[in-house]
């Protein structure tokens, strides 16, 4: 009997990973590029090449904003499924656990992942409701000023960074007349 349990359980396992195997896919080339924008940035910062590190960090938002946003769908999709709390979380977790570790150094690289936090919260959740996380939220997407206008400009990213700021301005400025 314990056998056939097993045996179910690792056959539940495998058609989890097979259905995420798209989502499981396209999160590790995000993490991948993430790591290797990632020490590009530091090598052009160590060689004080400001414009190539400017470079790297926008690629380094993209493809955080892209892993977080994988992260909310494939959560989203399994979230009444066990089994991906129990498998695929952990994987995800520890994922994320790595990025902060591997940014955590680096200061403007830590700005850059809270404004990516912001932008993925205000898109999945609407702007905060209370003054103090407006203004929060607000600081933290003027981490935009490290941008090439280009970059906000040119990029999806860059697009909603300031429609997000505009939308909190108009907040505001309809609260304080």
């Amino acid at each position: 009997m314990k056998s056939a349990i097993t045996v179910t359980f690792v056959l539940l396992s495998l058609t989890l990973y097979a259905q995420q195997d798209e989502y499981f896919e396209a999160f590790s080339l995000a993490y991948t590029k993430l790591q290797e924008s990632t020490q590009e940035y530091v090598n052009f910062l160590s060689d004080n090449k400001i414009d190539s590190s400017c470079v790297a960090l926008e690629e380094i938002t993209r493809q955080y904003r892209t892993m977080l946003k994988l992260y909310d769908e494939i959560a989203f999709k399994y979230r009444h499924d066990a089994s991906f709390d129990t498998l695929s979380r952990p994987i995800y977790t520890a994922t994320f656990e790595e990025i902060d570790t591997l940014l955590q150094p680096y200061a403007l690289l830590v700005q850059m992942k809270t404004m990516v936090q912001v932008m993925v919260d205000i898109e999945r959740e609407g702007f905060p409701k209370n003054d103090r996380k407006v203004v929060s939220a607000i600081e933290a997407l003027y981490f935009q000023d490290y941008f090439h206008p280009n970059f906000l400009d040119n990029s999806l990213e860059g697009n909603i960074l300031r429609k997000q700021l505009q939308g909190m301005r108009a907040y505001i400025a309809r609260k304080y007349r």
